[in-house]
């Protein structure tokens, strides 16, 4: 884990991407688009989170599926949100159902230096803990079984400072490369009210 208190991680291995969160903004995740309201099927938690950033971490086989706590906490309980299958028209959609929204699991970790971070699992997910608790940052918080997953921080704004390069990354339609625990940003300090006068060396 990369140390220190004001130091953001990434919560597991896999492909980090970046975007900002608008109010009709939307991404992609394993191949389906969402708004924010749609993947929380909650329009007052995805207000809390407008203007800030939602870090999308995209796992593949390669990966280790093993997630963990991004940043010290309490997290709340989790709230499961099932698949939802689009409708089937012909005989062999009915056999061969697609996905139009993933199964995912999500918490909020709220936190001294973060504010509070929304953590969500997307895919066939295994959480170790169902109830609030203090958690650890780089605490184990549970595992993928088999099929597609990925993992997101929605961050609020103004909490944290995003490491660079990531966002380049991002602007420029790559993803970044990253393991669990490596450093992903950094508390974001109040900008000063205003400056001193007068001041002595």
């Amino acid at each position: 884990m990369a140390e220190g208190d004001k130091i953001l991680v990434s919560p597991c291995d896999g492909r980090l991407s970046v975007h900002r969160i608008g109010h009709d903004s939307g991404f992609y995740i394993q191949e389906t688009e969402y708004s924010l309201k749609k993947l929380l099927r909650s329009e007052n938690l995805a207000k809390r989170y407008e203007d800030g950033y939602a870090v999308v971490i995209r796992l593949s086989l390669e990966d280790g599926h093993r997630f963990c706590y991004a940043a010290e906490g309490v997290r709340s309980s989790g709230i499961a949100l099932p698949g939802v299958y689009h409708a089937s028209h012909t005989p062999a959609e009915e056999s061969f159902p697609v996905y139009q929204e993933n199964a995912r699991e999500y918490c909020l970790l709220r936190t001294v230096r973060f504010g509070t971070i929304l953590m969500m699992e997307v895919g066939k997910v295994r959480n170790l803990h169902k109830s609030p608790r203090k958690v650890d940052k780089g605490e184990e918080k549970g595992y993928f079984e088999f099929g597609g997953s990925a993992v997101i921080l929605f961050l609020q704004h103004g909490k944290v400072r995003l490491d660079y390069d990531l966002m380049e990354n991002t602007e420029n339609g790559f993803e970044t490369i990253v393991k669990m625990g490596e450093r992903i940003g950094e508390q974001k300090l109040p900008k000063r009210a205003g400056k001193a006068s007068g001041r002595t060396e």
